[in-house]
């Protein structure tokens, strides 16, 4: 009789036990799908720009001179001009004269952050090179823009007849 006791009480342990590891496993997946889900749902325009980054592509290159879409960025403790030519962002209704407005006022204009060798590529890029696309996140409150990435942009050739 106690070795039947004995060995319930033990089928009674490896059950719970059982249904305790299907509940975390459940658990578990479901956090996965939320969050699969919560980053494939669009923001609304207020949380992308508003005090949350942003998504945003900046075109252009650095320059020397002074004109009227060049911005003084400050990098680390440098400041470089950049020609800014196009930007996209993932909130249709923010467009490049939003931007302008918003970083006009500010000198330097723009501060960028990001990894340390990103930075230090803007740094040694040689003025009026070539074209790049900074891609990251652009923070309204602070003036900021988080370098994710540095891609050359391939210029469409001319053609030739």
């Amino acid at each position: 009789m106690a070795k039947l006791k004995w060995q319930k009480s033990q089928l009674s342990t490896l059950v719970t036990f059982s249904l305790r590891q299907q509940a975390v496993d459940l658990l578990v997946k479901s956090l996965g799908l939320l969050i699969f889900l919560w980053l494939l749902s669009p923001a609304s325009a207020s949380a992308q720009l508003g005090t949350g980054g942003g998504l945003l592509q900046i075109i252009g290159m650095v320059q020397v001179e002074p004109g009227p879409n060049v911005l003084t960025f400050k990098v680390k403790t440098d400041e470089i001009r950049f020609v800014v030519h196009d930007i996209t962002s993932r909130d249709r209704d923010f467009t490049m004269a939003q931007f302008f407005t918003d970083v006009r006022h500010r000198k330097p204009n723009v501060d960028i952050k990001g990894p340390e060798p990103l930075l230090d590529l803007l740094i040694k890029e040689r003025p009026s090179k070539r074209a790049l696309k900074l891609s990251g996140s652009y923070y309204m409150d602070s003036h900021s823009f988080v370098l994710i990435g540095i891609t050359p942009v391939q210029e469409k050739p001319e053609v030739q007849f």
